[in-house]
C-alpha cells in the first residue's frame, strides 16, 4: 500500500519506467508535480498535489492543460486502480 504522495509518485514513475512508457516530469514551487505520459497513442497529464492525484487526457476535445483534472482521487488505492486500467494494453 502506498500511503503518501511521494511514495505514490515514485511508485507511478517506477511503473512507467518498468513498462518503458515515455514521460516527462514537471515540478513546481508549490510542491505540485505534473507528469506528462504518452501511452497507448494517448497523452495524459497526471497531477500530484497535496491531498489528491488527478488524471486528464489531452486530446482534440481537451487540447490544453487545466488545473482541474478530468478525474481526481484522494485515495491512492482508487487512483492506482484507475491508472492500471489506463496502462492495460501497453
Amino acid at each position: 500500500m502506498v500511503d503518501n504522495q511521494t511514495e505514490l509518485k515514485n511508485h507511478v514513475l517506477k511503473l512507467l519506467n518498468d513498462k518503458h512508457i515515455e514521460f516527462q516530469i514537471h515540478e513546481f514551487e508549490s510542491g505540485a508535480t505534473l507528469v506528462d505520459v504518452w501511452m497507448n497513442n494517448k497523452f495524459y497529464a497526471i497531477q500530484f498535489k497535496d491531498k489528491f492525484v488527478g488524471i486528464s487526457m489531452i486530446n482534440d476535445m481537451h487540447p490544453g492543460f487545466s488545473t482541474v483534472p478530468d478525474e481526481s482521487f484522494s485515495e491512492p488505492d482508487k487512483f492506482l486502480l484507475r491508472f492500471n486500467e489506463i496502462m492495460e494494453g501497453h
